[in-house]
């Protein structure tokens, strides 16, 4: 969703739709989005998750990785068991040039202070103009 912001962006009782994309034409945008649920805090209250970011085309070769980014970090207010959204986002913008077929995105989520890691993969067929 090209709007997916102002969808977050909303009161606590609103609960957002968004739209997975399955498939990508020339010129249109998609954002993978992360989100984080239950980090354990430490003793201070602050929570400490990073994130490990990579993107493969459909070639097989690297569109990003990027290591240790911190996607959420500092102090958890509020209930631990809601959805947070975390940083960054990974935006994809299909244009000229651009291998047609499977983009891969998987991200490694590390909760530091709870010790646990989690593998997330998502993917998108970019047709072109297809």
């Amino acid at each position: 969703d090209t709007d997916w912001e102002a969808k977050w962006n909303t009161s606590p009782e609103s609960i957002p739709q968004f739209t997975v994309a399955h498939t990508v034409r020339k010129g249109e945008r998609v954002t993978t989005l992360l989100f984080v649920v239950n980090p354990l805090r430490n003793s201070d209250g602050n929570v400490n998750v990073r994130c490990d970011l990579h993107v493969t085309r459909p070639s097989g070769s690297v569109s990003i990785d990027r290591r240790d980014v911190a996607c959420l970090e500092g102090p958890l207010q509020g209930d631990p068991f809601n959805l947070r959204m975390a940083m960054p986002t990974l935006p994809f913008v299909g244009e000229v040039g651009d291998p047609l077929g499977i983009w891969t995105v998987r991200v490694t989520v590390r909760d530091l202070i709870r010790n646990s890691t989690i593998v997330l993969r998502s993917s998108f067929k970019y047709v072109g103009d297809g």
